[in-house]
């Protein structure tokens, strides 16, 4: 799990430590994408949020972009 008390401005997002997207990444691009969309100002466009949020199902395969993972 990636601690909030890293360099970041922004709170880390609530559903960090149990999303399992992150399970499929090598640690230096993991990394990359928790800084941007998990502690960082992406935040709020993460399509893996949005749809927790929505309680909807979410593709284990869904990147916060909204890509898919091959």
């Amino acid at each position: 799990m990636i601690s909030s008390n890293q360099a970041s401005s922004h709170p880390s997002c609530e559903f960090l430590s149990k999303c399992p997207v992150w399970g499929k990444f090598q640690t230096n691009s993991k990394l990359f994408w928790i800084k941007q969309y998990c502690e960082g100002s992406k935040q709020v466009s993460c399509a893996r949020k949005k749809l927790v949020l929505e309680n909807a199902e979410v593709p284990a395969n869904l990147l916060p972009n909204g890509d898919f993972l091959d």
